[in-house]
């Protein structure tokens, strides 16, 4: 008798420390998700008050200049991305951080689905599928719209920082692919 009321509290007790669990990830997801479109407005808003990146941009019509194509990449670091791009309203892109040769290719795909909301999203950085957790942020510059993509690599040191405890880990499945 003894030895099924133990079976039974460990049982009871397990399932708590799932559902905290459960809890605990989701939550830290959504704080990321936040964090991650608060950055992204940030930096959209820097783009867009940028009259050396406007100037080069519109006025001079040079999307090689390295003040345009090298504007994401001096943002990017600092800002805690590891995927930060600037597309024109095609979503051609205009500046990457990753990979600054990446001006001039269609991104039209991606920004036909990624939204303000964060969502994990295999994407190419300098020619490696990743996965990434990433929004899209539309600004306005001189009346004409662009698009700042941005978010983080999902790896097993972000999925680590997930966990609420230490014999917790935290796995991600998408597809067939499981990290974590």
């Amino acid at each position: 008798f003894v030895n099924d009321l133990v079976a039974v509290h460990f049982s009871h007790t397990s399932i708590l420390k799932l559902h905290f669990a459960r809890q605990t990830v989701e939550k830290r997801i959504e704080d990321l998700a936040t964090d991650i479109s608060s950055r992204l407005i940030e930096f959209s808003e820097t783009v867009s008050e940028d009259r050396v990146f406007a100037l080069r941009l519109l006025a001079e019509k040079d999307r090689s200049s390295p003040e345009v194509t090298g504007f994401s990449a001096r943002f990017m670091k600092p800002m805690g991305f590891s995927i930060l791009d600037i597309t024109d309203s095609s979503y051609m892109i205009v500046s990457s951080g990753q990979f600054i040769a990446n001006a001039g290719i269609s991104i039209v795909n991606k920004g036909s689905y990624i939204d303000s909301v964060p969502l994990v999203v295999k994407d190419v950085v300098r020619g490696k599928r990743v996965i990434t957790f990433q929004a899209k942020r539309r600004f306005v510059i001189a009346g004409i719209p662009f698009y700042a993509f941005g978010g983080i690599g999902i790896e097993k040191t972000m999925l680590s920082k997930l966990s609420p405890f230490e014999d917790c880990t935290v796995i991600m499945r998408i597809g067939n692919e499981i990290i974590g």
